[in-house]
């Protein structure tokens, strides 16, 4: 049998996974590469046994693999926002309040004093309201999609900077969270990383089971999920959705 290759996720980030046929009896695992998973197994292995056996690494594979790509801060001395992909200019007004109105397509931001300081305090909240306001507006199908099995304890969604994940969601308080740096990338990221949050109010772990959830509700979660691993905006101009 030739060696196999497929996409696994693991907190929202997409590992290669490469199987090696040998004539071993037991399943190793090694992280080999950024985001490569390789697993050498006997060719009588079933996958759905790899998947099971991949599941109970995901710890360890998370701690051997890099951290989250940083995303590059936006400075008060770029002149723009960017916001879901795209670039948003700025105009700066002193005022006793932090502000920040939105202008057709553009934002005009009040501070106190124009310094970096004074204009992370206005941006960060911002980016928080606008990305939960996007989330809230995008969990009404997945609602219904959750409501249709007969369960009508839906999920609370909350927006925070998060070092090494993308989303998560916790059964114990049933809440989803949201990392605040997908702000930078299109919404279809966004709407694929809250669809996988959703799809383990079902199933909570990532068997097989779970994509099958997750692949009838958004078939095309892993080409959103691919914008992660791109670069987080245009510095060309406006045109990325």
């Amino acid at each position: 049998m030739q060696d196999i290759k497929f996409l696994y996720s693991i907190a929202n980030e997409l590992y290669t996974v490469k199987v090696r046929f040998k004539n071993i009896r037991h399943l190793y695992l090694r992280v080999i590469g950024n985001h490569v998973i390789q697993i050498s197994c006997n060719r009588f292995v079933e996958k759905e046994k790899i998947l099971r056996f991949i599941q109970s690494k995901e710890l360890w594979i998370r701690q051997h693999s890099k951290p989250l790509s940083k995303i590059k801060g936006v400075s008060i001395q770029d002149g723009y926002l960017i916001v879901f992909g795209q670039k948003k200019a700025i105009t700066l007004k002193r005022g006793d309040r932090h502000n920040i109105v939105p202008i057709k397509d553009d934002y005009i931001i009040t501070l106190p004093e124009f310094t970096q300081k004074e204009f992370e305090k206005v941006v960060q909240a911002f980016y928080r309201f606008y990305m939960l306001n996007e989330a809230m507006a995008m969990r009404n199908k997945y609602d219904e999609k959750i409501k249709a099995t007969g369960m009508d304890k839906l999920p609370h969604i909350y927006v925070s900077k998060m070092k090494s994940r993308w989303g998560s969601f916790s059964v114990r308080t049933n809440r989803i969270h949201l990392n605040q740096q997908l702000i930078f990338y299109p919404k279809r990221a966004l709407e694929a990383v809250l669809a996988h949050e959703y799809a383990h109010i079902l199933v909570p772990n990532h068997s097989l089971s779970f994509y099958q959830v997750l692949l009838k509700w958004l078939p095309d979660y892993k080409e959103y999920t691919k914008l992660l691993k791109e670069e987080p905006y245009d510095f060309e101009g406006n045109d990325i959705l």
